[in-house]
């Protein structure tokens, strides 16, 4: 198990609240995040790595 960050951004990229998360891995992180009720974007963090971006209807992995 992995703990994670969300981070829900607004349409400037700021932060409007973080949630905490512990999955199985990262594919779990991103279908666990894209449950998520979110207006703009969501971060998806592992310790300094970013993991994805989850944008509504879409998901944006970071490589």
């Amino acid at each position: 198990m992995v703990e994670y960050r969300f981070y829900f951004l607004d349409h400037e990229d700021k932060i409007l609240r973080r949630e905490d998360a512990v999955c199985a891995d990262d594919p779990s992180a991103v279908a666990t995040a894209t449950e998520r009720d979110h207006a703009h974007s969501i971060e998806i963090w592992a310790g300094k790595r970013i993991v994805a971006t989850v944008l509504p209807g879409r998901t944006r992995h970071e490589d």
